[in-house]
């Protein structure tokens, strides 16, 4: 048993979402929505760690951001990088901000917060 946590260990902790979601739950508005798309569903416990640690409430929308529909204002879009392309316009225009990356199992996703609509909740 032994042999076999020393050389499970190091594998789980490059694989975890954990310190992902340590990294971007800070950066999010305590009780806000988080929209999740089909690829970061391939991760689902970064979105529970994501809501434990913000108090946020996670929603899979992934019709919508196959669509590009953009948050409100204090909502926020968790996407891979390769999404992303996705939300250029709206990046471009200031719409949607990049605030913050981390790497979960060895995939890189990014948090953006929605600029437009509604009042920008305070943290």
């Amino acid at each position: 048993a032994a042999v076999w946590i020393g050389a499970a260990e190091p594998r789980r902790a490059e694989t975890s979402a954990d310190d992902a979601a340590e990294a971007l739950a800070p950066l999010i508005v305590r009780g806000a929505e988080v929209w999740a798309s089909s690829q970061i569903n391939t991760r689902p416990e970064l979105l529970l760690y994501i809501e434990r640690r913000s108090n946020a409430r996670a929603i899979w929308r992934p019709g919508a951001i196959a669509r590009a529909v953009e948050p409100e204002r204090g909502e926020y879009l968790l996407l891979t990088v390769a999404e992303m392309e996705l939300y250029a316009a709206a990046i471009e225009a200031g719409r949607v901000v990049e605030i913050g990356r981390a790497i979960a199992r060895e995939r890189e996703v990014v948090l953006l917060r929605g600029e437009v609509g509604g009042t920008m909740p305070t943290p």
